[in-house]
């Protein structure tokens, strides 16, 4: 089911799967972001990246884990989708927000 989300020159997130979460009413999201000989992208920019090809603002979406192999310019990412702000404020854990930049990016 493989997806392709350019979010620089030469930089694309592959997205391998897509959960849909009933109960906290999100998508789950698994993929492999590729930055060969580029840095690792932020948070922030994958939030505004994903908030453009899924149609949703920014206060829903948050990026649970970057996790970049050594050396190889790839980097396992995990994110959720949620389908309304509120959902996001009521499940998100407070220290992942924290790390995404806040709701609004702003706090």
């Amino acid at each position: 089911m493989s997806k392709k989300i350019n979010i620089d020159n030469d930089v694309y997130l592959e997205v391998l799967d897509e959960k849909e979460n009933k109960l906290l009413e999100r998508l789950e999201v698994y993929g492999i972001v590729h930055h060969e000989l580029k840095s690792t992208p932020s948070r922030i920019t994958l939030r505004k990246i994903l908030s453009q090809a899924y149609s949703k603002d920014i206060s829903q979406i948050f990026v649970k884990s970057i996790k970049t192999s050594y050396g190889q310019g790839i980097s396992n990412v995990h994110i959720h989708i949620y389908n309304t702000p509120e959902f996001a404020k009521k499940y998100e854990l407070k220290y992942i927000v924290d790390r995404n930049g806040g709701y609004t990016l702003e706090g």
